[in-house]
């Protein structure tokens, strides 16, 4: 098997502890429903749920730090997606607030992978009109 190095995102619908196609980083983003908040006018409605961001590393060649490796590809995604550029180019059209909801978790470790899991609070906003 030759390992292709950098992330790749996985389909919808496929668990990040799939074997994959020799991609050592896969991630997968997903977002609950949540509950309606009290936050609402002019066809828009806001919601809180629970985004998670799943990443899994294979552990071809590094079965010593492949914790640690999943951690900090964690903590740079968090960097990411939690913070704005300068400037900002983040659209605030659907997703008000993301808020880090403790420390990563490894999910799944064994002989191939590593599976680390981050939650964040999401408040986000949808139109509920209808054309």
């Amino acid at each position: 098997m030759i390992v292709l190095q950098g992330f790749k995102r996985l389909p919808d619908n496929v668990p990040p502890d799939v074997e994959g196609d020799g991609w050592d980083r896969f991630f997968s983003l997903s977002l609950d429903r949540g509950e309606r908040l009290e936050w609402f006018g002019n066809g828009i409605q806001t919601y809180k749920g629970t985004l998670e961001l799943r990443l899994r590393i294979i552990k071809y060649g590094r079965h010593h730090d492949a914790v640690a490796s999943a951690l900090e590809n964690l903590a740079i995604i968090d960097a990411v997606i939690t913070r704005g550029a300068d400037p900002d180019h983040r659209d605030g059209t659907y997703t008000q607030a993301l808020i880090p909801e403790g420390a990563p978790e490894i999910e799944t470790e064994d002989q191939t992978k590593v599976v680390a899991v981050a939650k964040y609070g999401c408040v986000y906003r949808i139109g509920s009109e209808f054309k």
